[in-house]
């Protein structure tokens, strides 16, 4: 948090490298994590900062692949972050919202086992754009929870947001992906 009230982050030869290299290519960039407060691995003001920096520079497409909690926050509150996320992000820049996302412990995240086929599963969601599509994370969220009830919020399946029938942003060659979780040892898996 301090790095980003001070501006250092954003000052950082990382962060440089990544806006300068979404200029040039004119591509997207993706930021990946755990989209809560819980504050053991992620805090959302994080990748709030990220996404309003980017806009100032003047990144075009800024894609959010949320990795839903209900762990370290209510096991039901997934909708009391996706819901405010996507009205925010998107009064930021109708080309910015989120992409993909699911439960911490069905994609990506937790690395209990090594688990390569949370792995996998994350792969294609993400950069293949493959799974179920909805019009939003959050319709994504209210669907499940009809389909399943009783299913918390870190064992949803995973899902694909589409904008007019197709993901919105699946990650490409020349992309830029950030990881913004702030601890590393869910970034191993």
């Amino acid at each position: 948090q301090q790095a980003i009230d001070s501006g250092a982050l954003f000052a950082g030869k990382g962060w440089q490298e990544i806006i300068a290299n979404c200029l040039a290519k004119k591509s997207t960039l993706h930021l990946m994590g755990l989209l809560s407060d819980g504050n053991v691995h992620s805090h959302i003001n994080h990748v709030k900062a990220l996404v309003a920096d980017a806009k100032k520079r003047g990144v075009a497409k800024v894609a959010v692949h949320a990795l839903i909690d209900g762990r370290d926050v209510g096991e039901t509150s997934a909708l009391d972050y996706t819901e405010p996320f996507e009205a925010w992000i998107t009064s930021v820049d109708s080309n910015y919202g989120i992409a993909s996302g699911g439960g911490r412990m069905q994609i990506t995240m937790d690395r209990y086992d090594a688990d390569w086929s949370m792995v996998e599963r994350g792969w294609r969601v993400h950069v293949l754009g493959e799974g179920r599509q909805f019009p939003s994370a959050s319709a994504a969220v209210k669907a499940f929870r009809l389909e399943k009830p009783g299913t918390i919020d870190q064992d949803l399946p995973s899902f694909v947001v589409a904008r007019e029938g197709k993901p919105f942003a699946p990650i490409v060659d020349g992309d830029s992906v950030v990881f913004f979780n702030f601890r590393g040892d869910r970034a191993v898996e």
